[in-house]
């Protein structure tokens, strides 16, 4: 089974002080995968915490907690096998000095619901081309990247490169806190990293991180033998 985008929200808030929340736009569907990214600039070196929601999910960290130059940190989390209704999502950091702060909330469905996270791979640099760095071999071939990446400085231009969908992005000179994430269906198992270009030379943050997506139904019906049938992948005959 593919995994499939079925809605995301972003969030930008300016000189919050405490948490800030973000409600999905339409009720989840239980059983899919929900991911989230959370980036700030906070003058203080707060920590991101994890999230928690009004359906009661267990949000955990994909990669630990990353931060490029003074105070600019980026954390991504996931939910796996959700419940189904309205939720609501909020995140906080230590600490109650303000930030800068950007959340991204998104729901995929196919995705397998028990163990989906995988491999992951995390990096930092300064200059025009941002990588998460490859990861190791692919859990499987069919699955999704997550990826996600902040950066210092006044805005520029972030393209998502290497086959990767735009989930969202936002630019905002020195007023928000900087923020693209993306996603990218796979097919095969060779190390994969999530990577972006930016306009100017800038100094960044990213990951990314594989999700394996469901397995295929089971057999399905294929011949009569007699007055038994033949399921497609089972090894015998059932009457």
């Amino acid at each position: 089974m593919a995994i499939a985008h079925v809605q995301s929200v972003e969030k930008v808030v300016t000189g919050t002080t405490g948490s800030t929340t973000l409600a999905y736009a339409s009720n989840l569907t239980a059983g899919n995968l929900l991911c989230n990214a959370h980036a700030q600039w906070e003058d203080t070196g707060e920590v991101i915490t994890t999230p928690v929601d009004t359906l009661t999910h267990t949000h955990v960290g994909m990669v630990v907690e990353q931060n490029s130059g003074a105070f600019n940190s980026l954390r991504s989390f996931y939910v796996a096998n959700c419940s189904g209704g309205a939720n609501t999502v909020t995140f906080d950091s230590t600490g109650t000095a303000p930030a800068d702060m950007t959340v991204v909330i998104a729901e995929f469905s196919g995705a397998a619901t028990a163990s989906p996270l995988g491999v992951t791979s995390s990096g930092t640099g300064t200059g025009t081309a941002v990588s998460s760095g490859t990861t190791a071999t692919l859990d499987q071939a069919d699955g999704m990247l997550w990826g996600a990446m902040c950066h210092t400085g006044d805005d520029t231009t972030i393209t998502e490169t290497g086959g990767a969908t735009l989930i969202h992005e936002t630019e905002g000179g020195t007023t928000t806190m900087l923020i693209a994430t993306s996603y990218e269906i796979t097919a095969a198992t060779t190390g994969q990293a999530a990577t972006w270009t930016l306009g100017a030379s800038r100094t960044w943050t990213a990951h990314v991180a594989f999700f394996k997506a469901a397995a295929a139904a089971g057999g399905t019906f294929q011949k009569m033998v007699g007055n038994a049938f033949r399921l497609a992948g089972a090894g015998g005959l059932a009457s």
